[in-house]
């Protein structure tokens, strides 16, 4: 839940950002850009990794460590690196050296293959409820019947 409001809280901010830089009132340097896209990126795998037909407590622990350092990752990414000093040397070859819209086109496509994984995860969660009330009938009216049953033996004694 906690993770939904983080996310929620970003996309605001980007939604509200994206007018005031096009309007000329904020400025993103090559390194926010680079930032945004990476943790982007980053937040698109980890939410791949979430399973949401399992319990916290039934996912794997891999799963769960690597879908939370991803996250506190792309959360560092996105908060600080507007804030970084793109003086440092180490830095600049970074950005320099790959194409921020590489990570943004990886974002891009990792967040429709999240859409895609997490339909098909409600196709089973439908499938599930429907399986579910099947079998809720099913039992009710065997319930019913036996009750039926004896009744009438009831009756013919």
């Amino acid at each position: 839940m906690k993770e939904q409001r983080i996310i929620l809280v970003l996309g605001i901010i980007f939604i509200f950002g994206a007018p005031l830089y096009s309007l000329g009132y904020i400025t993103l340097g090559d390194f926010s850009i680079f930032g945004f896209s990476l943790g982007a990126l980053l937040m698109s795998i980890s939410s791949l990794l979430d399973n949401p037909l399992k319990k916290d407590s039934e996912q794997h622990i891999l799963r769960k460590i690597a879908k939370n350092v991803l996250f506190i990752l792309s959360i560092v990414l996105i908060v600080l690196s507007p804030m970084l000093n793109t003086n440092i040397t180490f830095l600049k070859r970074l950005v320099n050296s790959i194409d921020s819209n590489v990570f943004l086109l990886y974002s891009i496509g990792f967040s429709f293959f999240t859409l895609f994984v997490s339909d098909l995860y409600k196709k089973q969660v439908e499938t599930k409820i429907e399986n579910e009330k099947n079998k809720a009938v099913t039992d009710a009216l065997n319930k019913y019947d036996e009750m039926l049953k004896k009744k009438f033996q009831k009756k013919e004694d």
